[in-house]
């Protein structure tokens, strides 16, 4: 009997305090002091937040948030949705891990991140990330893309260990699809200015500054191809070298083309052969 009623008062004295979790909740007050932490420790990224609430079972809603980066009027990637609750696996194994769930230009963003060191919050993490259906013409009309024309519904998940603010020293992996876009070509290539694919699909992988592309395959009615090779990348990410080989399919044609794709990412040069 004794234990029992332990048991109603616990969960009596748990509902009381959820309860008043929700109704006293500081949202503004707590807004304001997440968006001054992350500002202080993520610089040349503006996080915008309105307010925050809880929601069960254990989760925070993050309500008008928005973040910023770039000089001047810059860019923004405001979020429909927004929500973090702590991982309770690695939490109970000792390692400080969130899991956080995102939706923003129609696309739904799934991600955890968990250091990779017990009982701290410092040095090298874990991260993977899904998206799901992301617009990638909406991000080009937001002018995300560098000028860059680009659409189709993006999926992949991707993966990072490393030390947050080194990226390019970290390692990683990429695995992702388009379908139903495009890509905007620099100058004439075989007398197309824009590829159209029904799919494209690609597969990378990070380490020592260099992203290894094991491979790119993309298919449509005008054009088909592949191509594979490495992206050396430097810090000015604009500058990053390329070196792919591959081969490029024109169906109509019945004919194979030897590509090579070099430059660097914002002028890449394409030579046929």
């Amino acid at each position: 009997m004794k234990k029992h009623l332990f048991f109603l008062y616990g969960l009596y004295g748990f509902g009381v305090t959820l309860f008043f979790a929700f109704v006293l909740f500081p949202g503004d007050e707590a807004a304001l002091s997440v968006r001054d932490l992350w500002n202080r420790r993520v610089p040349g990224v503006e996080l915008r937040l309105a307010s925050i609430s809880p929601a069960l079972p254990v989760a925070l809603t993050f309500e008008e948030a928005a973040v910023r980066f770039g000089k001047g009027r810059g860019k923004e990637i405001p979020f429909d949705t927004l929500r973090l609750e702590p991982d309770f696996l690695s939490l109970f194994q000792g390692y400080a891990a969130v899991r956080l769930y995102a939706e923003t230009f129609g696309g739904l963003f799934s991600s955890w991140v968990r250091t990779s060191s017990r009982l701290t919050l410092q040095g090298p993490v874990s991260a993977e990330l899904t998206v799901r259906d992301l617009d990638l013409d909406a991000l080009n009309k937001a002018d995300l893309l560098g000028g860059r024309s680009l659409s189709g519904l993006m999926n992949g998940k991707f993966s990072f260990q490393g030390v947050p603010g080194r990226e390019m020293e970290g390692e990683g992996t990429a695995a992702f699809d388009l379908k139903n876009g495009s890509i905007g070509l620099y100058g004439d290539v075989l007398g197309l200015s824009v590829l159209s694919f029904d799919r494209l699909e690609g597969l990378c992988s990070l380490r020592d500054r260099t992203v290894s592309v094991e491979k790119v395959v993309f298919s449509g009615s005008q054009i088909t191809g592949s191509f594979k090779g490495n992206i050396y990348l430097t810090r000015d990410l604009e500058r990053s070298r390329l070196a792919l080989t591959g081969t490029i399919r024109i169906p109509p044609l019945d004919r194979d083309v030897a590509t090579v794709i070099g430059g660097t990412a914002s002028v890449p040069t394409v030579k046929l052969r």
